[in-house]
This record gives structure tokens, sequence and C-alpha cells, in this order.
């Protein structure tokens, strides 16, 4: 992972862990081990190319899982629109880059009778700016 998408990364699991509708949920970047609910994973984060005429980008979007026991939608409800109420204010610092624009993509919501549980989806986008093209 280079240096900007593990500081990215850093930054969303840090700004996370900061948000109340949070506080009951373990964040990993792995899936939810047994009977560990409710869980958010972060990740995986994908990283493409988004570059200019004059400067080198890189586009990356993290997705977010999460996980409840079944009758929690709620929670999970609560924490998507925690997260979309606040994602433009996320701090996000990097080294070698600079976060020019970001996005929530809409959020899907599932129940899995078969887990007795909830999920949901949504992921963050970000366009970075690397520099000046040589």
């Amino acid at each position: 992972m280079s240096t900007v998408t593990s500081e990215l990364m850093s930054a969303v699991a840090s700004w996370l862990s900061g948000l109340p509708a949070l506080s009951g949920f373990t964040v990993s970047d792995r899936p939810a081990p047994p009977n560990a609910r409710p869980h958010l994973r972060l990740g995986p984060l994908e990283r493409t190319p988004w570059n200019t005429a004059s400067s080198e980008g890189a586009r990356c979007a993290i997705t977010l899982t999460f996980l409840t026991d079944a009758g929690s939608f709620a929670s999970v409800q609560g924490a998507v629109e925690a997260i979309c109420a606040g994602f433009d204010a996320m701090p996000a610092v990097l080294t070698d880059g600079t976060v020019i624009h970001r996005e929530v993509s809409a959020a899907r919501f599932d129940h899995d009778a078969r887990h007795d549980s909830e999920r949901a989806s949504l992921r963050l986008i970000f366009l970075i700016d690397l520099g000046d093209r040589p």
C-alpha cells in the first residue's frame, strides 16, 4: 500500500472512531468474526489513476460494510447518516497529495434472514492530486 493510500485509510479509521454513532461498533479492516456485532469493516480500498493534463492523481474508493444483528436496522441507519452528514468535514491530511474532491456513494441496505443480520455498505470516494506531471 502506498503512503497516500495508507495515510488515507488511517485518516478514515481515525475519523470513524470518533463518531458517536459508531461507538458500539467494532471497526476493523477484516470481516467480522463470529458474534462480533455490530461490526464495521473498513475496506477494501481501490486505487485507480486519475490524471489531468497538468498533474498526476488518484481516485481512491473505500468500501465500508456494516453488520449488525437482525432488528438493529436503526443503529446501522444512524451510523450511515452520521458518516454522510460529517464526511465533508473529515480531516484528510496527506504527506504526498491533496484531497481535492470527496463524495459518498449511495448506501445499500440488506436484511440477511439466513444469518439473522442486517447489512449495509457504502463507498467513500476521494480524488487526490499527487502533484505536477513531469
